[in-house]
C-alpha cells in the first residue's frame, strides 16, 4: 500500500539541522510536480526504455519537447 501523497511529503520535508536527499521513483504526478530535480528515463517502457531522456526540474521537464513525461506533468503544473 502506497502512502497518500501529504503523508510522504510531510516526512520528507519535516524541519531537520541536516540536508538530505529523496530519491523516489514515482509515476503520480501529483507527488512528482513536488520534486526539486527529474531524471526521466525512457523514451518508453519495458524494452523501449532505459535511457536518459532528460535531467531539470519540474519546469523544464514539462517544457521538453520529446519528453513524455514532461507532456503529462506540464497539465500538473500550476503557476508559479
Amino acid at each position: 500500500m502506497r502512502p497518500r501523497p501529504s503523508t510522504f511529503w510531510r516526512a520528507s520535508t519535516s524541519s531537520s539541522s541536516r540536508p538530505r536527499n529523496v530519491v523516489v521513483i514515482e509515476h503520480d504526478l501529483d507527488v512528482a510536480a513536488h520534486a526539486d530535480w527529474f531524471i526521466d528515463m525512457g523514451p518508453g517502457a519495458g524494452h523501449d526504455g532505459g535511457t536518459v531522456v532528460f535531467t531539470g526540474t519540474p519546469a523544464e521537464l514539462a517544457a521538453h519537447p520529446t519528453s513524455h513525461s514532461g507532456r503529462h506533468l506540464a497539465s500538473n503544473l500550476g503557476p508559479d
